[in-house]
């Protein structure tokens, strides 16, 4: 049996243009008792890799070197072209993957290019690749897979081409650290993001540069693939150097990971020239969208989408005859309505965002129970954990994040100005007081504990939800975590308060930053995510075994 390849090779423009031809590739079908068929293959003469085609449709690079594998169980041309669905809105009759030996993280073109295996459904334990051989197609044979090698692939960076490299996504240490040297920056723009109401484009640019965009995208994309916590740790970096730049950062970061829980038809389009998507999620009021072929007509407005200035997509609830869809739709078919005139987090730029009839394709929307489960499409399509929790338990540690981000800022600020101040009617330095050292301790061990709390919380979401898991979450589980986002949300508020107070009036002043975290803070604090009183009421309850009356439970 054999099967063909086609080669790519750099071409003078920095793009890639087809080879020759390689010749077709003996495979041996070997059969074991214990593992069914197992096909293997000789290298070719020109290196470790080979591009295989599958029935005249796509071509595949094959490594025999990589050690991840996922099981397919659907024919080669088939699972090839679904897999190539998530970066090519419409897929081509064949294509050509360059070749690159080198394992080096940059496209042809020099740019940074990212990375994915074809099809990720599961980890066997070996590197061969296992396959039932069928009827051949004009010498080509079609397969059966079973298991899929570990090789990575970048992204398109001109077209369509494609290049085998290593990934070297930045670390969850890396992505703070550059956080880190990016928060005098962040504090400096402040002022003038405030006045923009939104953020300049230039922290957006620098955010991108950072690589904060793919940190919660799939390793097998070239993401970094952050977990709860180290999320939160880069979430609660970036707000401490200012509270707005932290929030949207937060946004935009993690929900490319909605985009990550559709099917790969609409991944297709929304990675088509990166493996994120910078994505706006308004869920209220909910639009209404009626059925038409091929899809639904969607009209609506929906209130607070944060970064819907810096967005390309747009992820909004609507509700239909089948019942509440998620639907994600180009924030270039919208109308962006300009009503973010607030007190506090003004340079968030949380505008409304209007549609009215706007036709969205089905494989564009999907049942908003499905959507925001575990059981969502794109979880089945990725060894991302997070993809596979419910879609509450990666969102909603943002607000707390910043809250303890800005709580931090709050306590630097204090103690970088308190040294400097003289109480006019003693004459003596307020740092020298014990009411004013008292007041630092108790702020600082609010921050201190809100902090432990928010990893706490954390923690056991992964127990529960990550994939060790012993059964499903309980109310008492919930309950846990959300009274440690919405507590530690809490006590930073409760620590930001406590050295303003202690700050004294001449803080009030138009442009002083801790003026601005009051004003953040007060606004912050009214989200539904972090409202402590009623969900210590209603998780109270779980606690106690009684349940939790009318909340809706999917939302606990």
């Amino acid at each position: 049996m054999s099967v063909q390849g086609q080669a790519s090779s750099p071409s003078a423009d920095g793009g890639w243009s087809p080879s020759p031809p390689v010749p077709c590739i003996n495979m041996t079908m070997v059969r074991s008792r214990n593992r069914g068929t197992r096909m293997t293959f000789p290298l070719p003469p020109s290196g470790p890799s080979c591009c295989l085609s599958g029935a005249g449709h796509l071509e595949e690079p094959i490594n025999e070197r990589d050690d991840r594998k996922a099981p397919l169980k659907r024919s080669l041309h088939f699972s090839v072209r679904d897999s190539f669905r998530r970066f090519f809105s419409s897929a081509p009759s064949a294509f050509q993957a360059p070749v690159d030996q080198s394992a080096h993280s940059t496209g042809g073109d020099g740019k940074n290019s990212w990375a994915r295996p074809a099809s990720p459904f599961g980890l066997p334990e070996d590197g061969d690749i296992n396959a039932r051989s069928s009827a051949a197609e004009d010498d080509c044979a079609t397969l059966n897979w079973y298991v899929q090698y570990s090789s990575v692939i970048t992204s398109p960076t001109r077209g369509i081409p494609m290049s085998t490299t290593t990934t070297t996504a930045p670390t969850a240490s890396e992505l703070i650290a550059r956080a880190e040297k990016l928060v005098p920056l962040l504090r400096e723009r402040a002022s003038a993001a405030e006045n923009l109401r939104r953020q300049p484009e230039e922290t957006i640019e620098d955010f991108s540069s950072a690589g904060f965009f793919t940190a919660m995208v799939p390793a097998e994309h070239g993401g970094s693939a952050l977990g709860l916590s180290e999320f939160a740790d880069l979430v609660r970096v970036l707000s401490r150097g200012d509270a707005s730049a932290g929030w949207i950062a937060a946004f935009l970061i993690s929900h490319s990971t909605l985009l990550y829980r559709y099917g790969a038809q609409a991944q297709g389009e929304f990675f088509a020239d990166k493996p994120y998507g910078l994505t706006v999620a308004a869920a209220g009021p909910p639009g209404a969208a009626a059925p038409v072929e091929g899809g639904y007509t969607v009209s609506g407005t929906w209130r607070f989408g944060s970064g819907v200035l810096h967005a390309e997509w747009a992820a909004l609830s609507a509700m239909s005859p089948d019942g509440p869809l998620s639907v994600v739709v180009p924030v270039s078919e919208t109308e962006i309505v300009d009503t973010w005139h607030v007190p506090g987090m003004k340079a968030t730029g949380s505008n409304d965002i209007k549609v009215e009839g706007l036709f969205v394709p089905r494989h564009r929307t999907v049942s908003f129970p499905v959507y925001s489960s575990e059981h969502n499409e794109g979880a089945a399509l990725t060894e991302y954990p997070l993809i596979g929790y419910p879609m509450n338990r990666t969102l909603n540690l943002i607000h707390s994040a910043v809250a303890i981000g800005t709580a931090d800022a709050a306590l630097e600020l204090f103690a970088a100005g308190v040294g400097k101040r003289v109480r006019m009617q003693t004459r003596q330095k307020q740092i020298d007081e014990p009411i004013t050292r008292q007041t630092y301790g108790k702020a600082w061990d609010l921050v201190q504990v809100a902090g432990l709390q928010l990893h706490d919380a954390l923690a056991h979401t992964d127990r529960v939800y990550g994939r060790d898991s012993a059964g499903p979450a309980t109310l008492a589980d919930r309950a846990r975590i959300n009274l440690g986002l919405t507590g530690s949300g809490q006590k930073a508020f409760q620590a930001v308060d406590l050295v303003v107070r202690a700050a004294g009036a001449s803080i009030f002043r138009t442009g002083d930053p801790l003026e601005r975290i009051v004003r953040d803070t007060q606004v912050m604090r009214n989200h539904a995510a972090v409202d402590f009183e009623t969900m210590a009421s209603v998780a109270g309850g779980a606690l106690l075994g009684v349940g939790i009356g009318d909340y809706a439970e999917p939302m606990f």
